[in-house]
């Protein structure tokens, strides 16, 4: 029993030996976090040793709250200096200013509706096939043939459109810059149309481009830079829609010299009114760094701006930019899924030597006469004339050359989805080079 006494007497000895050295440890560390607290200069920590345990308890919050964000702003700090800073520039006058290129293209695309379209086929006139053609395209997409058919095909208007691509350029239909150009001053000094060259667009035809020697003003302010007078074809041959959606006049855009115009990012002049625009060039300068590279000059791209004439394209280079790497991948995928390429979009010149446009048509339906009848079922159906002008149905026509124009309806319905998912979802442009400044003018 005396054996058993001690033994336990020496357990318990050793276990308040240990728990007066954790108690001693934990006093030490106690007094050296508050020597610490006391002692530093950092502000806030000496609040947590004094007062109340409510008023330590706010000021350790306080001092946790400021950890936080300034470890969220260290990390933001960090992503921006990973990323891919800009630095921004405006200007409007001054001797950095620099007067852009001016491109301007009439809203009424076709002028003349007289002049004939050369052509192995039955000579015709450009605007009539601005009705007729969307008449095709609208029966194509119908699943339904045997209803009555509108008597413009307004839904299909813009494929007869991209279609006149393949013929627009066989014969002078269009408004020429010494018949549009009535008055120019530029600089203070006079100018003419001579000092404004052809601009062939996708969607706009044909446009003219003023591109000064001296882009350095003399003075700035209102009438100072580029002043014009325009003359505008008033008899338009606009279909009924046309008239409606676009305002008689001009579309204007303003661009680097070398550049291709972006006429969706300009503005409208409209038909019998003055109007003046101030001239403002925005600089954006990036970094080059290793993540996120850049360049100062981009590849050169080049186009087919005309390929109405069938023994030869007419091709057009422009200084490369990274909107038209975006329009090639564009035209990639319209390649890849559709066997061919958009015809609303700029036309890669290489990708054109071995594909054709989406709204491809057989040259002989665009001289063919198509027009609307009721028939003996009191339902409006488009005709055709043939080759001895003898007038028959349209479906029959199609149909009797269903292996080319069901090729035709099924490149029209993959064009459509293909753009759809483009101005819905966009593109992945992870794949495109980017300039090191790029220039914009508004």
């Amino acid at each position: 029993v005396r054996k058993q006494s001690k033994m336990a007497s020496s357990e318990q000895q050793k276990q308040s030996q240990s728990e007066l050295s954790d108690s001693l440890l934990q006093q030490l560390r106690e007094n050296a976090l508050i020597a610490f607290a006391q002692q530093t200069t950092a502000h806030g920590l000496v609040r947590l040793t004094q007062g109340s345990g409510l008023r330590r308890l706010i000021w350790a919050l306080a001092i946790v709250g400021a950890c936080i964000g300034f470890s969220v702003h260290l990390a933001e700090l960090a992503q921006r200096y990973l990323s891919y800073p800009v630095s921004t520039e405006f200007s409007n006058e001054g001797a950095d200013f620099k007067f852009p290129t001016v491109t301007i293209c009439p809203t009424n695309f076709i002028t003349y509706y007289s002049p004939d379209i050369v052509s192995n086929f039955t000579v015709s006139g450009l605007g009539d096939m601005i009705f007729d053609i969307p008449r095709m395209y609208h029966l194509l997409q119908q699943a339904d043939w045997n209803v009555s058919m509108p008597v413009q095909a307004y839904s299909s208007y813009q494929d007869g459109k991209l279609a006149l691509r393949a013929l627009a350029y066989r014969q002078m239909l269009f408004q020429q810059p010494y018949e549009t150009v009535i008055y120019c001053r530029y600089n203070s000094e006079l100018c003419s149309f001579k000092n404004f060259t052809i601009y062939k667009d996708e969607s706009r035809f044909l446009c003219m481009s003023f591109n000064p020697t001296n882009r350095t003003l003399v003075r700035s302010g209102e009438g100072n830079g580029l002043y014009l007078v325009l003359f505008n074809y008033g008899k338009t041959f606009l279909t009924e829609e046309e008239q409606i959606d676009n305002v008689p006049g001009f579309r204007v855009a303003l661009h680097e010299k070398g550049f291709k115009a972006d006429l969706n990012s300009g503005f409208t002049v409209p038909f019998g009114y003055k109007t003046s625009a101030e001239v403002t060039v925005r600089t954006d300068t990036k970094l080059n760094r290793e993540a996120a590279p850049c360049s100062d000059v981009l590849p050169n791209a080049s186009y087919t701006v005309d390929f109405s004439w069938p023994d030869g394209f007419e091709n057009q280079s422009f200084f490369g930019s990274t909107r038209d790497c975006i329009t090639r991948l564009m035209q990639e995928e319209f390649k890849a899924t559709c066997s061919c390429l958009g015809t609303h979009l700029a036309l890669p010149s290489d990708l054109m030597s071995d594909t054709g446009v989406c709204h491809s048509l057989p040259e002989e339906l665009f001289f063919f006469d198509i027009f609307y009848k009721t028939n003996e079922y009191k339902l409006r159906e488009y005709k055709i004339t043939n080759s001895t002008w003898e007038w028959i149905s349209l479906a029959s026509y199609l149909l009797s050359n269903w292996q080319v124009y069901n090729a035709t309806a099924n490149m029209i319905a993959c064009y459509r989805r293909v753009r759809y998912r483009q101005e819905t979802q966009g593109v992945a442009t992870t794949r495109c080079p980017v300039r090191c400044s790029n220039t914009r003018y508004g």
